[in-house]
């Protein structure tokens, strides 16, 4: 009886995340209207932080709007950190999501993006200024994830 009580409990967190708006996420996530996001606090370069994204179920935070964008600054506060955004390798003034969305929002910094020394192919944020910039990505910065199950 104890365990189909634990099995009950487990079912329906999982449909609290997997049906309807998020009520909660999985732990080390954070609910912030209505979807699961991971702050991580380790420095990873930005693909090996697209794969540990992968790994917990999620994408390098995708931007749609500036709701979206103004509702994580909360979280980013003084720090930078790596978003899904990156160069097209086929066209180097084009900008592509980790989801292959074009870009339709933007925050950029006054300037940006410069692509300094012709280096700069994937996206930070700038908190202390609410705003981004293009990185070296090879750089290590913390990173955001998105959880990929439907909330």
């Amino acid at each position: 009886m104890a365990l189909l009580c634990i099995l009950l409990i487990i079912v329906g967190v999982l449909l609290n995340i997997t049906k309807g708006s998020c009520k909660t996420c999985p732990p080390g996530w954070n609910l912030i209207r209505s979807n699961c996001y991971y702050f991580s606090t380790i420095r990873e370069n930005w693909e090996r932080s697209k794969e540990l994204c992968a790994e917990r179920n999620g994408i390098l935070v995708v931007i749609k709007d500036e709701s979206e964008m103004s509702s994580l600054w909360t979280f980013i506060q003084q720090e930078a950190f790596w978003i899904g955004l990156r160069r097209d390798p086929k066209d180097i003034d084009m900008w592509v999501w980790t989801d292959g969305s074009p870009l339709t929002y933007s925050a950029w910094y006054e300037d940006e993006p410069n692509n300094v020394e012709k280096n700069e192919h994937c996206v930070e944020t700038w908190g202390a200024v609410q705003s981004w910039n293009d990185r070296p990505c090879q750089e290590k910065r913390n990173y955001i994830c998105r959880g990929v199950w439907s909330c």
